[in-house]
């Protein structure tokens, strides 16, 4: 492990999105030439090929870190993973400090989630309103699921939803949601996409419900096994063939 173990300052660590989001850093490396450059994110289309195609993540990410109450009033940080919902009225949920089964969780409407189950540091609560209803809370009490060293950010939540979500997220009815940002999206915008049509770039658009394995430590066992967390994803059967047939042309 310690292989991978590296020190960041903190003065390198963006408390704020680039302003507009495509003017981030644009790390290129050739393998060619093993060559290292740094760029600007709007000008991906100089280091993208002419027959080359993106296929993009068009998820939409849940405010849903949200701080609810015991009924004893002790505040919990909850992490609702919303990405993995396998029943209507039950979800997985993680929490900054002990909880036990049978408790119960309120929202400031006083509704409630109750633990029934945990299965190490991950939680099943259940609840007796719709899944829409659970989104209709998380969107008016609940913050974006940003990485952790980001909590002193001096944005505010309202700004955190509009720059912690793609330009191009998917706007459908709300069933499975991510619970973090698919991070290399966010840099993309329409002066980006233009410029990529200009040269001929298709792109084609998935949703993959991004979840815990964002926030949860690597370990030693998924270096072992290389494998992470499973998530959800859900391709178009006519966008999946386009992508095959892509990919034989080249």
């Amino acid at each position: 492990m310690n292989l991978y173990d590296y020190f960041l300052p903190e003065k390198n660590l963006a408390k704020t999105p680039a302003i507009p989001r495509d003017y981030s850093k644009l790390f290129v490396y050739e393998v060619k030439t093993n060559k290292i450059t740094f760029d600007n994110f709007y000008h991906l289309d100089k280091y993208l090929p002419k027959n080359s195609f993106l296929v993009l993540n068009e998820t939409k990410v849940a405010p849903s870190r949200v701080v609810l109450r015991r009924q004893t009033g002790g505040k919990v940080i909850v992490l609702f993973l919303v990405n993995e919902m396998e029943e209507e009225d039950k979800v997985k949920m993680i929490v900054d400090r002990k909880v036990n089964l049978g408790d119960k969780l309120f929202f400031k409407t006083k509704d409630f989630v109750e633990v029934v189950s945990q299965e190490k540091n991950i939680f099943l609560v259940k609840f007796d309103f719709s899944k829409e209803k659970l989104f209709f809370l998380l969107e008016n009490e609940g913050v974006m699921p940003i990485p952790l060293y980001l909590k002193e950010t001096p944005l505010s939540n309202k700004k955190l939803k509009e720059k912690y979500q793609t330009v191009f997220f998917k706007k459908e009815k709300d069933d499975l949601a991510s619970v973090a940002a698919p991070t290399a999206s966010l840099h993309f915008t329409k002066r980006v996409f233009k410029k990529l049509e200009q040269k001929g770039i298709k792109r084609y658009f998935v949703n993959l419900y991004v979840g815990m394995g964002t926030f949860a430590p690597i370990t030693e066992e998924n270096l072992k096994t290389k494998k992470l967390h499973q998530e959800y994803y859900q391709v178009d059967a006519q966008v999946w063939q386009k992508i095959l047939n892509e990919k034989k042309r080249r």
